[in-house]
């Protein structure tokens, strides 16, 4: 949105079209939503006017790297003075947004997705069973 007078603002916002396991957090981090392909989450009207929204994140399921594209569906309420009386206009436009995933790869002991579990562990001591060693030379 392009705003040149001020009389514009957005006023609604609903996400659609989220993937399966895809996680919606507020701007305090908290789950709002998590995404099945079908269902669609309206952000609180005072998230979008206090502007809370721009903080939002959205996350793959843990462990994917894959891209999605996500709709918006985004209301704005523009507000003229014409012949001296007030003129309101709401619009809703539809957008498709491509989230592109940044992977992270994961590391002994990290926790690359902040599930408080780590992503690799190593056991000391472990020795690889003889039958586990054999190959048949196509390594």
């Amino acid at each position: 949105m392009t705003d040149t007078d001020g009389s514009e603002s957005i006023t609604g916002i609903v996400v659609k079209n989220v993937p399966t396991g895809w996680v919606l957090k507020d701007d305090a981090g908290t789950v709002v939503f998590t995404g099945n392909g079908v269902a669609t989450y309206t952000v609180p009207a005072g998230e979008v006017s206090n502007g809370d929204f721009r903080n939002y994140t959205l996350t793959p399921p843990s462990h994917s790297s894959a891209n999605a594209t996500i709709s918006l569906d985004l209301t704005t309420t523009d507000t003229q003075t014409v012949n001296g009386s007030p003129v309101t206009s709401v619009q809703t436009v539809t957008r498709s947004e491509t989230i592109t995933v940044n992977a992270v790869a994961e590391t002994v002991g990290g926790d690359s997705n902040g599930d408080l579990v780590p992503d690799l562990t190593m056991t000391p001591g472990f020795v690889t069973p003889a039958r586990a060693r054999k190959t048949n030379g196509s390594f």
